[in-house]
């Protein structure tokens, strides 16, 4: 009842508001001839309709307003070469700054892998500019986006320049472009053939009409007129563009042309240009539209790749990529949020986590060094969320279950005392255990006095046996017990208040961590309510990787 006594009360203001308005005009109307004098040659717009057929002189010598102009329409989804394009430099400085320079020998000595949760692929390219020349200024080795927000139907197949629409005759001349630069034979020719069904079928189909209750007609004299049967064909298929007549109603004889739908679809050759990244592979959500996903770039192909953790309930949200080169794996990783209400806190801690840590022990087997990077939805230390005391074990991703999940990956191989051996203990035990390995660099070196990243997370012990990753990014020089954020909550504006979370990380093994040279959040970047991070390792050490 108060609600709508407010709402009348509204009302009854703006009707109030819009009858004052109206005699103002009117006022204004009766004044304005007075004012201009004797020498006023035109009339107010009300005057001159209450005049009638006087008034058409006044508005004939009236000159014409000019039409006011259409706003530019809103940048496209994609980033084509030719067929549309984004006005990158509006913001391309925005996305560009803060980033360090680097020089050529420093480009060819570091091996540098980015991650950045980008929250809708398709709303960070259509907020425009700069996405492109963001990629292009970092010039990572590997690039891996969390939270894409894509389904397959949004993923368009590598190297595939943009199209200008979705019709059948435009996608197999890209297909056949595609297949023919891939050296696939086979597919060359499918797609030929498919091209040439598709122009084949053309003109069959501008010959027909598109009302429902008219025969196609071939104009007299049109050389192009599909012959009978080829028209018998058209009219008992069903016409692209044409909807079919509702049951029990008449069907309209407006027949309209359906415009081709734009391709929307993403892939590397249109995110970032045909020469920045050599290989893509994307983890699409399968269980609902417009969630999670990732998807991994790399400007050397790896000798394998991969997506999911192979089960079937974990993988349907499209959360893992896997890139594997010999001597080094990197995962890109989105987990699961725990939900507002944390109803998800079961599956992510009981389910999700353990999988998880399998996969990367698999991989670590495998390859020796691997780096996790992403969206780990998780703050371990009390310093990595900006009110501890009132989000612990209320919050998703301040829960005790989850911080010992996490505990768990950081903890010492060799721990079960809960303490966390140095960088420079854990490298001497990496090059004991594998002869070949590099000694670790200067920078490595220098963080031997951190404090326990264990000992910064109150009452929190590992869930499990400790798997010896490092934090990159707490590993480094001054920032044991810095507080510096990677995400903030859009709801309340809470990047202006410097209220937020550090949920992005970038882990590495025990025998990849003495190769770690620097790890940085660019606190700068703009377009996500996450920021990008990044690690770089020397490119010598690394043997066999890219």
């Amino acid at each position: 009842a108060w609600l709508t006594c407010a709402a009348r009360t509204r009302n009854d203001a703006i009707r109030a508001l819009g009858r004052a308005a109206g005699r103002v005009r009117a006022a204004a109307a009766k004044s304005y001839p007075a004012a201009l004098g004797s020498g006023a040659t035109t009339m107010p717009k009300r005057a001159a309709s209450d005049a009638g057929d006087a008034a058409t002189p006044a508005k004939a010598a009236r000159p014409a307003a000019a039409s006011p102009r259409k706003r530019a329409p809103a940048v496209a989804y994609i980033v084509p070469d030719t067929v549309r394009s984004i006005p990158e430099a509006a913001n391309a400085d925005a996305f560009a700054a803060n980033i360090p320079p680097r020089d050529a020998a420093h480009q060819a000595s570091t091996f540098k892998v980015m991650c950045w949760n980008v929250a809708s692929l398709r709303a960070l390219v259509r907020r425009g500019g700069g996405f492109r020349a963001w990629a292009r200024a970092e010039l990572p080795d590997v690039l891996v986006l969390n939270e894409t927000k894509l389904d397959d139907s949004l993923v368009a197949p590598p190297g595939l320049p943009a199209a200008e629409s979705m019709s059948d005759e435009h996608q197999a001349e890209a297909a056949a472009a595609a297949a023919a630069a891939s050296g696939d034979d086979g597919a060359a020719v499918e797609a030929a053939a498919a091209t040439a069904a598709a122009a084949a079928a053309a003109p069959a189909k501008r010959q027909l009409s598109l009302s429902w209750d008219r025969k196609p007609k071939a104009a007299a004299g049109d050389a192009s007129a599909p012959a009978p049967a080829v028209a018998a064909a058209a009219a008992a298929a069903p016409v692209s563009g044409s909807a079919s007549a509702p049951a029990g109603k008449t069907p309209s004889r407006k027949g309209r042309t359906a415009k081709p739908k734009p391709d929307e679809r993403f892939n590397a050759h249109r995110l970032f240009g045909p020469d920045l990244f050599a290989h893509e592979v994307w983890a699409c959500t399968t269980s609902r539209k417009g969630y999670a996903g990732v998807a991994a770039f790399s400007r050397t192909p790896p000798i394998a790749s991969s997506t999911g953790l192979g089960e079937a309930e974990l993988d349907e949200e499209g959360r893992v990529v896997t890139l594997e080169w010999e001597g080094l794996a990197v995962v890109g990783c989105y987990t699961p949020n725990s939900g507002q209400t944390l109803g998800r806190l079961d599956f992510r801690t009981t389910r999700w986590d353990p999988a998880f840590r399998a996969h990367l022990a698999t991989l670590e087997r495998r390859r020796g060094r691997v780096l996790v990077v992403g969206d780990l939805n998780v703050a371990f230390r009390d310093y990595d969320v900006y009110d501890p005391k009132r989000m612990r074990n209320k919050a998703a991703g301040f829960c005790d279950a989850e911080r010992a999940n996490f505990a768990a990956m950081i903890a010492p191989r060799s721990g079960g005392d809960g303490k966390q051996t140095s960088p420079s203990s854990a490298a001497a035990a990496a090059s004991t255990a594998a002869a070949a390995e590099p000694a670790p660099t200067a920078a490595a070196a220098a963080t031997s006095d951190l404090v326990d990243p264990l000992t910064l997370a109150t009452d929190i012990s590992p869930s499990a046996p400790g798997m010896g990753f490092t934090d990159t990014w707490l590993s480094q020089p001054g920032n044991a017990r810095a507080a510096q954020w990677s995400f903030f909550s859009a709801r309340a504006d809470m990047r202006s208040k410097n209220k937020g979370w550090r949920l992005d990380y970038a882990l590495a093994s025990e025998r990849l961590q003495p190769l770690v040279s620097d790890s940085y959040i660019r606190a700068n970047a703009v377009g996500s309510d996450h920021l990008p991070i990044g690690v770089e390792f020397s490119r010598a050490a690394l043997q066999g990787a890219p």
